[in-house]
């Protein structure tokens, strides 16, 4: 019998995130301290192609990632948000969900076009892609804020659910010496 036991029900409700999201959780945040360094902490200026590249192929697994785990749910038919949440905390889960899921999406292509139109080779395990578009300083300078708060965005929304974890083991931990 697979059914899940009371104490693994409590952890999923604690924890309400599948491997593949706590996986690519990882992923982003090992992208903004990569991103964060190629751009200022390094003083790389402009970045070198190692680190451009490396940043690349983690941004292109986040995308797919990301496509992966929603194809997964979409076929699974499930909820985002664990069934026996309160109506106020389902609402919070699955705004989050769709945030995150659409900031993962977004991101990538949003730096994609700043490398595009910035005229920046972009090359996938040294096979360079062609140029979807003309050069545009002013186009590259709109995706690469775009890419900017794309990443400060998931990084808050990460920290958010960080928060709501930290609360519930905290909270639970009251109750139980209360109890």
């Amino acid at each position: 019998d697979n059914k899940p036991t009371d104490e693994e029900l409590q952890w999923k409700n604690t924890v309400p995130l599948d491997r593949v999201e706590w996986l690519l959780i990882g992923l982003v945040l090992g992208q903004l301290v990569m991103g964060k360094g190629m751009i200022s902490a390094v003083g790389i200026e402009p970045p070198t192609e190692t680190w451009l590249q490396a940043h690349t192929l983690v941004g292109l697994a986040i995308w797919v990632l990301a496509i992966v785990a929603l194809i997964q749910h979409w076929l699974r038919r499930q909820s985002p948000a664990p069934i026996d949440l309160s109506t106020g905390r389902r609402f919070w889960y699955r705004a989050w969900y769709a945030l995150f899921f659409l900031f993962l999406l977004l991101a990538p292509v949003a730096g994609v076009l700043q490398m595009q139109y910035g005229s920046k080779p972009l090359s996938i395990f040294g096979s360079r892609l062609p140029a979807w578009v003309q050069p545009d300083e002013s186009m590259a300078s709109l995706f690469a804020t775009v890419h900017k708060i794309l990443a400060y965005a998931l990084a808050g929304l990460i920290f958010l659910q960080l928060a709501d974890i930290l609360y519930k083991v905290i909270s639970r931990g009251r109750r139980a010496r209360t109890a």
